[in-house]
């Protein structure tokens, strides 16, 4: 008997049902919150509007100090008298909504553009404007620094407006405050405040008391949602709501989300039986293959999956799942989710050719990706799939297999590092010899240029003998640097000794002294009683030598090295880049560029300590591949503020049964 189609249905019928009850409830939650999210709404859409207010107004703020620096520049009364009508025509010239300029003195109107229909506010007493508050602000105005945005005043030639108030520079015979007054429906046109015909009524009112500015007046009874806002001294309030009303506009959004409910209970039916089907045809067809193929795979670390192309549909074996990170049993969304956990790179290759074979353009793929997998781990996953078609030859299914392939490619890269080790060894093998036969011939002239120089004698030769003998040590460290070299290309052995840093270093400085004399100072700062290290004494001055170099590099101007040594105790601070334990550590510290002799990093941010890009990076990668040779570590500190540090961490010399 066939129990595939019950039980899809009985699925079906669960689903509806418990869809049903999370459909109610959500309507009991929800519906009561329509209006306060439809108010949230509205204030959102209020904002720019607001906005657009505050900058009419701010925009005209500068006339009104403008005003002033007119007034102020004036010397004499006369003169601003005389200038004052042809300054106003030109401020009304390119800026709407500009009624009117004035000047106030004693409480009185003395001066007024345009004329023409301001006559009879010439001489007017603010005490007795039609607003009851124009004399506080008047008088507010005198004691304030920056322009006030003060009214509503109802103009004379009709209308409501706002007057700017700034107060002038106190002179005897002047004015004692400058007007700008606007038209207030100018400003509230040019922030977009909608009409009546729009579907969202606005109104502007004055907070301070309750004067309408400007829009469509909307009234108490709608409840308007209120938006405050500040412009300079003033307080103003944008009130706002539906031009149809709250309860209105309320039920559309409730027809709307019930509808919403319930085409999603009818979708979820629809799809739980779509789903319990398929999946209960998928579980018959997977009972009915052979055990033996899945007992391989297991043993191989291998995964089956399955894509059903009519449905959208996928299935993972127990292996595939673990492989990938998800749960087994997973359907369609689960393989949009394996695509997101790819690389960028591999996701997008692995995504065109899973299309691809999708809608028949090709019978399968082999593809390697990397998968970032949700418990954090990064592994390799080598991916077969093959396309199986129907009796029309129309894409069916994508059958394939996932096998785990990161040990595979963590013996790849161990093979690729070796031969680039070995590749660098090789180098600096070749190079160390080439660099010995001519410190040989360098050391040998110079031996026998002494010995002619000793045989002619006299205060002349004697200088000779001394730079000579100057060339001689040199040719002596880079010995030493060849036997460096040479142990990193494993052609000779490294013979590290007992170490004191700090008289090892205060015996270099002479010769520091003269490689760097005018470019740069090296300031020794040297502890004294430092336990011994572990390190050759040669590979140490070759060390010093190229980390100095970069410092010098990074100074073209010149500047200040400091050269430090310190212990640190096996309890002391862990260092960075260093494991805990005990350290006798160098620090070479230059400046950071802009500080003395605009010193510069010689490392670019995206260039680390073994990078060979350039001289700088060359050197640096030598010093550490030298440190880690001798158990040390090496680490670089750079900021804006505190320069460049680099750090020589050496281990202690311990003395052998």
């Amino acid at each position: 008997m066939n129990t595939r189609r019950p039980r899809a249905r009985r699925a079906a019928f669960l689903a509806a049902a418990v869809g049903l009850v999370l459909a109610f409830a959500a309507d009991r939650a929800y519906v009561p919150n329509i209006e306060t999210a439809m108010r949230e709404r509205v204030r959102v859409r209020m904002a720019p509007y607001a906005d657009g207010l505050r900058g009419a107004v701010q925009r005209r703020i500068g006339i009104s100090v403008g005003l002033r620096a007119f007034a102020d520049g004036r010397t004499s009364r006369t003169q601003l008298d005389s200038e004052f009508p042809p300054y106003a025509r030109g401020a009304f010239e390119g800026t709407p909504g500009v009624r009117a300029l004035q000047f106030i003195e004693d409480r009185h109107i003395s001066m007024i553009e345009p004329r023409a229909g301001n006559e009879a506010a010439f001489g007017m007493d603010v005490a007795n404007a039609r607003f009851p508050g124009t004399l506080r602000d008047h008088e507010r105005s005198l004691r304030a620094e920056r322009p006030m945005v003060t009214g509503p005043v109802r103009l004379r030639e009709g209308g409501v407006g706002l007057v700017l108030r700034q107060r002038l520079t106190p002179r005897p015979g002047f004015p004692e405050v400058a007007g700008v007054v606007l038209d207030g429906p100018t400003l509230v046109t040019e922030a977009g405040i909608p009409d009546a015909r729009s579907a969202l009524r606005l109104e502007v009112r004055i907070l301070d008391d309750d004067s309408w500015l400007g829009g469509d007046p909307i009234g108490s009874a709608v409840r308007p949602e209120s938006l405050v806002l500040a412009v300079e001294t003033g307080r103003w309030v944008l009130l706002g709501a539906p031009a149809e009303g709250w309860d209105a506009a309320a039920y559309g959004w409730r027809s709307t989300f019930r509808a919403a409910i319930g085409g999603g209970v009818l979708l979820i039916a629809f799809f739980s039986f779509a789903v319990f089907g398929r999946l209960d045809r998928l579980r018959a067809e997977v009972e009915t293959s052979g055990s033996a193929l899945e007992l391989a795979l297991r043993a191989g670390r291998m995964g089956v999956w399955a894509y059903d192309i009519r449905n959208g549909s996928v299935r993972w074996s127990d292996v595939a799942s673990s492989i990938i990170g998800v749960e087994a049993g997973r359907d369609a969304d689960r393989l949009e989710h394996v695509f997101t956990l790819m690389s960028p790179e591999d996701g997008d290759r692995a995504r065109a050719a899973f299309e691809a074979t999708r809608d028949g353009a090709r019978d399968g793929y082999v593809e390697e990706f990397r998968l970032d997998r949700p418990d954090g781990t990064v592994r390799w996953v080598l991916a077969l799939a093959h396309l199986e078609r129907d009796a029309a030859g129309r894409p069916e299914n994508i059958s394939g297999i996932l096998s785990d392939v990161t040990e595979r490619h963590g013996l790849e890269e161990q093979v690729r590092q070796a031969q680039r080790l070995e590749s660098e060894g090789m180098l600096a093998g070749g190079v160390a010899h080439d660099f010995n036969n001519l410190l040989t011939a360098i050391g040998g002239f110079a031996e026998l240029a002494q010995s002619r120089a000793a045989e002619v004698g006299g205060p002349a030769a004697a200088e000779i003998v001394a730079d000579l003998q100057q060339v001689l040590v040199s040719a002596r460290r880079g010995t030493n640097l060849t036997s460096q070299l040479l142990a990193f290309s494993r052609r000779s052995p490294s013979a590290p000794t007992r170490v004191d840093v700090s008289r090892a270093l205060a015996e270099l400085q002479p010769i520091l002294a003269r490689l760097f004399a005018g470019r740069v100072d090296v300031v020794p700062d040297l502890a004294p009683d430092l336990p011994p290290v572990r390190v050759e004494l040669g590979q140490l001055t070759q060390v010093m030598l190229n980390l100095l170099v970069v410092a010098r590099d990074a100074m073209p101007q010149g500047g200040t090295v400091i050269v430090r040594t310190y212990h640190v105790p096996a309890s002391g601070p862990r260092l960075p880049a260093a494991p805990p334990g005990e350290w006798v550590c160098i620090e070479v510290r230059y400046p950071a560029e802009g500080e003395q002799g605009e010193g510069r990093s010689a490392l670019p941010p995206e260039t680390g300590p073994a990078s060979g890009t350039d001289e700088s990076g060359l050197s640096v990668a030598v010093v550490q591949r030298a440190i880690e040779t001798t158990g040390g570590r090496f680490a670089i500190e750079t900021s804006l503020t505190g320069g460049t540090v680099f750090r020589v961490c050496l281990p202690l010399w311990r003395e052998r049964a």
